[in-house]
């Protein structure tokens, strides 16, 4: 008869350990490092362009009248001559005083118009006119050079830690155990069916 089942053999060694795990991910980035300090100045601007020329200042007061000139002779009527060619101009003389009226003459015939005059002598120099608008303002100066880079900042926090690596590879199977004991006697089988009758 078929024994009792024997005791489980020892168990198996330990399997090989898994796999290392994936590298945990980088720590928050730290802080900002503090500000640089400031740049050394720039260099002065160029100088601006001259400024829009001012108005023209007002026109000087009028020169001073001329003396008044002698008064000159009364002269002899003539007879009337024919119209001579116009003279040349001659200069222009200091004004006379007003003569005595003459006699009327015999009415002659039309003269040429008479040359213009010579222009009388210019005026004494006006006063000076007002300062003109001042100039627009120069163009702005260039940049300054810029300033020194500002320290580095601190090392950041460290990361958190990374996930457990996967589970390693399942050991190898154990020596098969120790044989067991005998088991107990097994329970008496059932009669055997009766035999064919002869």
């Amino acid at each position: 008869d078929i024994g009792v089942t024997g005791t489980t053999g020892l168990a198996g060694a330990d399997g090989i350990q898994g796999l290392k795990g994936d590298k945990g991910d980088t720590g928050a980035t730290g802080t900002t490092g503090l500000a640089g300090a400031d740049g050394v100045q720039g260099l002065k601007g160029d100088k601006g362009d001259i400024g829009a020329t001012g108005t023209t200042g007002l026109a000087g007061a009028d020169g001073i009248q001329g003396l008044k000139g002698d008064k000159g002779d009364k002269g002899d009527i003539g007879a009337t001559g024919t119209t001579g060619l116009a003279g040349a101009d001659g200069i222009q003389g200091l004004k006379g005083d007003k003569g005595d009226k003459g006699d009327i003459g015999a009415t002659g015939t039309a003269g040429l118009a008479g040359a213009d005059g010579i222009q009388g002598l210019k005026g004494d120099k006006g006063d000076k006119g007002d300062i003109g608008v001042t100039g627009t303002t120069g163009l702005a100066g260039a940049d300054g050079i810029q300033g020194l880079k500002g320290d580095k900042g601190d090392i950041g926090a460290t990361g958190t830690t990374g996930l457990a690596g996967a589970d390693g590879i399942q050991g190898l199977k154990g020596d098969k155990g120790d044989k067991g004991d005998i088991g107990a006697t097994g329970t008496t089988g059932l009669a055997g069916a009766d035999g064919i009758q002869g």
